[in-house]
């Protein structure tokens, strides 16, 4: 049974380090200021159509810019509306984003099997339980702030 976990847990792990690196790129690497969404693209992103927001450049004029990505949590659960403001980094790049942390709670969660493997393999069932109880407490967690937000649209 721990061959077959570790079998899965590998590939999981390195898709949980690539996600990683990639929020942390684009929470570090990248300036993030808040835009007004005046409008909405017809493409969509996880099934949320991605907003257009307006900025001014150099030289002073506005101009259009679509969002490319959502890494924000709370936007796929409730979009934004026109006029509200967001928070967007790189939209001076080819791929502004909506930032957030699904990046980072995606990799933490991928994380877990290979925790819950290692802890199998050497046979050590306390660290397997704390690995149970942190996946159950994530999910608690999550569960309970995808509630509240459903709650809050009504």
């Amino acid at each position: 049974m721990g061959y077959i976990l570790a079998i899965i847990a590998i590939p999981l792990a390195l898709a949980e380090l690539a996600l990683i690196i990639l929020f942390m790129l684009t929470q570090f690497g990248q300036h993030v200021e808040e835009y007004e969404v005046v409008g909405f693209q017809k493409k969509k992103f996880l099934g949320r159509v991605l907003p257009i927001i307006e900025r001014e450049n150099d030289e002073g004029e506005t101009e259009k810019i679509n969002v490319k990505q959502i890494d924000q949590i709370s936007y796929l659960l409730s979009p934004a509306i026109e006029r509200q403001i967001i928070s967007v980094t790189g939209a001076d790049t080819k791929s502004p984003t909506v930032p957030g942390y699904l990046k980072l709670v995606t990799g933490v969660l991928l994380l877990l099997p290979g925790l819950a493997t290692v802890g199998l393999t050497m046979d050590k069932a306390y660290f397997t339980g704390q690995v149970m109880y942190i996946t159950l407490l994530i999910a608690v967690l999550l569960g309970g702030w995808i509630a509240l937000k459903l709650i809050q649209r009504l």
